[in-house]
């Protein structure tokens, strides 16, 4: 008898949950000819869809989750929310109040997603020490914004929102590595960690239970990179000190050596390379294969990097890869501070609606996701060595760090549906590497969960390509 995967629907009324039966005579993995992964910026699930029908969300959350303690394990009285030093602070900061109940907040009770707000800090040794041993109940204390690491939206109805009760919303994906964005960049497409043997020792951090006292540094103590630091072809201003490339293998020059196309679009690129001082320039966040040798100007793999305009002039002429990554500049990305909420997701959605008005459509799998939490509140622990579910190599002392919003769109992902399987950047690896029969590139890699699981594929043309682990 055919054993069914583990998706849940949400049906039209009332959002039921219902398990599948076997899907044969649906799609087949290699009828995906097109797959692209957007990757926006720094935002928590609960911080958009804690409140998603069907969903594990805020109302979900364990009190023990919820109530913010200070480094004593003693409840605040209510979380004081700390504005940002004036080069920081965003658009609507000056409407929020001075305290907040402890908690999570709706944001918009006093802000629209069409104002941008403070960044909170989102480095490595703070996330880790945020999420308290699973407990999640130290997110304030380790927090630059105090209360404000608990605001969050009701992203359901926001452009991705929509996207999301369409098709597939994951609420059970977390980010490859605890922490910012760069070192998330670099797992995000190799599945390792970057290191920096013989760096300045002024770059290691020194941990400590106090966020008074923590130095939550580039590097860990062992030259991991752990939080921000510039490759090897960018600077982040003078002196800054920039990571030599990186001879870890990753999934492009594994699609090359397998002749399959792809492209990295970067916004912003062609105005980093002709004029670095300009306001593009300074906008544009590169793409995570900047990081690599090999993809360095003059470089063979540097064709791959492409500006983002080149992205509807591949639709227009018929020219689109197989393997696509989109990077938005800062103003469109979703990052707090330099890009509302509102102006990222409606980019996404000219994306989405780029791909869909055009012939791609009908073979094209569409993922969205940002590259990491922000520093924003969830209640759900992530995976963790020993947490009695979390199978071998599913985590190590980098991550998985927390959960973050994954939205599957295109024909190939269900409608309406919430996907509760464990997923990780090693995922959305797994199923490039399944579709093009490529070898994975880590431990992690290799243990996690196929992204293929959460797709509307025939059961049969899974058992033949795909690790599915039936229940």
């Amino acid at each position: 008898m055919k054993k069914s995967r583990k998706l849940f629907h949400l049906a039209a009324a009332g959002f039921l949950v219902l398990s599948l039966a076997g899907t044969a005579g649906a799609a087949r993995l290699h009828d995906i000819k097109h797959i692209l992964v957007i990757y926006q910026e720094n935002r928590s699930f609960d911080h958009y869809y804690g409140h998603f029908p069907g969903a594990n969300g805020i109302d979900d959350a364990p009190l023990s989750h919820v109530i913010q303690k200070d480094v004593n394990g003693v409840p605040y009285a209510a979380l004081t929310i700390v504005q940002a030093a004036a080069s920081r602070q965003g658009q609507a900061d000056h409407l929020f109040p001075a305290t907040v109940p402890n908690g999570p907040w709706d944001i918009s009770l006093f802000a629209t997603p069409d104002l941008t707000t403070r960044d909170v800090i989102h480095r490595f040794y703070h996330s880790f020490h945020q999420i308290d041993g699973g407990l999640n109940d130290e997110y304030a204390t380790f927090s630059d914004g105090g209360g404000m690491c608990m605001g969050h939206y009701d992203a359901n109805d926001f452009p991705e929102g929509q996207l999301a009760k369409e098709f597939t919303l994951c609420d059970n994906y977390f980010q490859g590595v605890f922490g910012g964005s760069i070192a998330n960049y670099i797992y995000f497409v190799s599945g390792q960690e970057a290191s920096y043997p013989g760096a300045p020792a002024s770059l290691l951090s020194v941990d400590s239970n106090n966020p008074a006292t923590l130095n939550d540094n580039i590097l860990s103590p062992d030259f991991f990179v752990v939080n921000n630091i510039a490759s090897f072809v960018f600077s982040f201003g003078p002196g800054a000190p920039q990571l030599p490339a990186q001879d870890l293998d990753n999934i492009g020059n594994e699609l090359s050596a397998k002749g399959v196309s792809w492209k990295s679009y970067t916004e912003g690129l062609t105005a980093a390379e002709t004029d670095p001082t300009s306001a593009a320039a300074q906008a544009s966040d590169g793409s995570p294969f900047l990081w690599f040798n090999g993809y360095g100007p003059g470089q063979p793999g540097f064709a791959h990097i492409q500006d983002l305009s080149q992205f509807q002039s591949d639709i227009t002429n018929g020219t689109l890869p197989a393997v696509m990554w989109i990077k938005n500049d800062d103003m469109h990305d979703e990052h707090p501070f330099s890009s509302s909420v509102e102006a990222g997701q409606e980019r996404v959605l000219e994306q989405v609606n780029a791909v869909r008005n055009s012939k791609y459509w009908k073979d094209t799998l569409i993922l969205i996701t940002p590259d990491e939490f922000g520093g924003w509140w969830d209640h759900v622990s992530p995976p963790r060595i020993g947490d009695g579910h979390t199978k071998p190599n599913q985590a190590d002392r980098f991550g998985p760090g927390p959960r973050t919003p994954f939205v599957i769109v295109g024909p190939f992902a269900w409608n309406h549906f919430v996907a509760h399987e464990q997923f990780e950047p090693g995922s959305l690896l797994k199923l490039i590497q399944s579709r093009y029969h490529l070898k994975t590139l880590s431990p992690r890699n290799a243990a996690a969960n196929n992204l293929a699981r959460a797709l509307k594929l025939d059961d049969d043309d899974c058992d033949q390509y795909l690790d599915l682990d039936r229940r």
